[in-house]
């Protein structure tokens, strides 16, 4: 296989996604999640939100957005572009997720066997079933993608297990953090034994 890119965009101020859109035009896009990163510059998540869908602005008509299935998003959709939505009741879901200190375990609709993760967080199943998805589209094997997983590695001060000078386990999710990271990690957090 060809190399492909694999871009991340990142906004602070509305227009940013636009001008990186334009720049990189993208073929596949992928929006995670509409959290509350950078709600001093935006003022709401419905703001955030219409910055994040600019990812489209620079993409060509035989595009494909994938979104996550929060009404949020639903003004700032295109119509020019195929949209893949992504959780509970859209086109792509997880399943059977199982959670422990320092793995996860779940399956989707996207692979047919279970996919392993070495980090905990239920947000990074969603992520890894995401990135399956645009991996298999683009022609992956399941069993490249498998191994791709079970071997990832977070940007340091992601769900990353730490340990005090008292021996005290402490989980750091510092990178970036906001309201909607700071409460999906206190889920995560707070499933584990």
């Amino acid at each position: 296989h060809d190399a492909l890119p694999i871009l991340e965009m990142g906004q602070d101020h509305l227009g940013d996604i636009h001008l990186l859109s334009e720049l990189a035009k993208p073929h596949i896009g992928v929006v995670t999640l509409i959290g509350e990163a950078h709600l001093e510059f935006f003022g709401s998540r419905e703001k955030i939100a219409k910055g994040k869908l600019q990812i489209v602005d620079g993409m060509d008509s035989d595009g494909i957005l994938i979104a996550p299935a929060d009404s949020i998003v639903d003004p700032y959709l295109p119509e020019s572009q195929m949209v893949i939505r992504f959780g509970d009741g859209a086109e792509i879901f997880v399943k059977d997720l199982q959670e422990s200190k320092d793995s996860l375990t779940f399956t989707t609709n996207v692979i047919d066997r279970p996919i392993t993760l070495p980090v905990p967080g239920k947000y990074n199943a969603t992520n890894a079933m995401v990135a399956a998805y645009v991996a298999k589209h683009l022609g992956v094997t399941e069993e490249n993608i498998l191994i791709a997983l079970a071997n990832l590695q977070l940007t340091k001060n992601r769900t990353e297990w730490k340990k005090a000078a008292n021996g005290a386990d402490i989980l750091s999710d510092v990178y970036n953090a906001n309201p909607t990271a700071m409460k999906l990690i206190l889920e995560t957090f707070s499933a584990i034994p």
